[in-house]
Formats: structure tokens, sequence, C-alpha cells
């Protein structure tokens, strides 16, 4: 959903949509039900769905843990650049 979609949802409040998109995301389901909580456990079954589900029918993989810290490190870095060597200072001793 975008802003203007959830700012005529909820009645041409911009502010108040963005903030429920900030806190709840963009996807319908979890949005329309405005709870936090729901938002969350809908995210992680969505993640969960896309590494064991598409990712592994894609590829061979054997570190799935890594995949989910891979993901947790690249949401940090939305909007900004990224670099292997940046990534990699995560795992270093």
């Amino acid at each position: 959903m975008t802003v203007r979609e959830i700012g005529d949802y909820l009645k041409g409040d911009p502010k108040k949509a963005r903030g429920r998109l900030l806190s709840l995301g963009g996807f319908p389901e979890p949005y329309l039900k405005n709870d936090a909580g729901q938002a969350k456990r809908w995210r992680r079954t969505h993640v969960d769905t896309i590494i064991r589900g598409d990712l592994l029918d894609l590829e061979s993989v054997r570190d799935i843990k890594s995949i989910e810290i891979l993901i947790d490190l690249l949401k940090e870095r939305v909007g900004s650049r990224t670099s292997f060597a940046s990534l990699a200072e995560y795992g270093a001793p």
C-alpha cells in the first residue's frame, strides 16, 4: 500500500497514514488489522516463506541462519550504500 492509498483509507490524514505505514508496514494484511504484534508475526511468516520456500526452490542453501542474518543486515541498510566488506564485518572476530 502507498501513503496515498492509506491516506484515502484514513480519510485524508497523511500524517497518521505515514505513522501507521512505518509501524505496520505496507502490506494490506498487517496494515488493515492495525495490530503491531500481528504485523510482526506476519513479517516473520512472510520472511520464512521466502527463505524456506522460494530460496530453497532456487538454490541449495545449507546455512539458513546465515541467510536470516544477511536479511537483517540488509534491512538496516535500505537506502544507503552497502559493501561486502561492511557485511563481512558482522561476522569478524
